[in-house]
């Protein structure tokens, strides 16, 4: 896998000069870090499949290391690997809802690859914060036609060598295929998967409708509203009520003048 090392040396360079100047801490800031994980907001298919799939690629890789799922907010969603080097992450600030936010963690790969825009593979002194600085670190994008999902990363005692390169470049090319197939199964909704009531229910909540509203236009117990209103959160896969209008109107169950 070819890394743009004159890129990524340019984007070090940037980054630890903007950590000097702000007088960065040269540890991770794990207390002051915004808990801003939301899990309603970042794909649990892409978790799902994240899962499922690293538990080959963590025998093969037989290193102290871990691998880590990380959003678009560069915000740590899964944290996998060794049991041992997991522990020591997690003692130094580095868990699920920590974040990668250069102002949080100070030069590291998945701040660099977001901002690159591409794949980006750093060595020990390249990180600017303890303990991140004595580990080696690779971080690759999820992308779908060029919209970048999430991060893959990896973080190591040891060098990382070509062959566990290619493996992870094969590992996040891997979760952008399956994940973008979970999306377009996701599509596959249509009038027929729903009944009268949810397809009701569907329509009066894109115009603003309440539950309290629904119950006494259906003659029907509020409990029973949000019995269908929970079935349709669960079809289309959503956890509000604006996602399921925008999902229903993106596959053509709605209509923008019915919103």
């Amino acid at each position: 896998m070819y890394f743009d090392y004159k890129l990524i040396k340019r984007e070090v360079t940037s980054s630890w000069s903007r950590c000097l100047k702000e007088n960065k801490k040269r540890y991770v800031l794990y207390n002051n870090m915004k808990k801003e994980n939301n899990s309603n907001q970042f794909s649990k298919d892409l978790r799902d499949i994240f899962i499922n799939t690293s538990t080959k690629l963590n025998q093969i890789i037989k290193s102290k290391h871990c691998l880590l799922l990380v959003n678009k907010e560069k915000i740590i969603e899964e944290l996998l690997g060794d049991i041992h080097f997991k522990n020591k992450l997690i003692k130094n600030g580095i868990n699920i809802g920590s974040s990668f936010a250069e102002k949080y963690t100070g030069t590291n790969a998945v701040d660099l690859a977001e901002k690159m825009m591409k794949p980006a593979y750093i060595l020990p002194g390249h990180h600017f914060c303890k303990p991140l600085n004595s580990w080696y670190s690779l971080a690759y994008p999820i992308k779908i036609y060029n919209q970048t999902f999430g991060y893959v990363n990896l973080i190591s005692e040891i060098s990382i060598s070509k062959e566990v390169v290619c493996l992870i470049d094969l590992f996040s090319k891997n979760l952008s295929l399956r994940f973008n197939e979970s999306k377009k199964e996701n599509n596959k909704i249509s009038l027929n998967d729903l009944s009268y009531n949810q397809n009701y229910i569907l329509k009066k909540l894109a115009v603003g409708f309440t539950e309290k509203e629904l119950a006494k236009d259906m003659h029907l117990s509020k409990s029973t509203v949000k019995y269908h209103k929970k079935i349709l959160f669960n079809k289309f896969k959503v956890s509000s009520k604006i996602e399921l209008v925008i999902k229903a109107i993106k596959i053509g169950l709605l209509t923008f003048e019915e919103v």
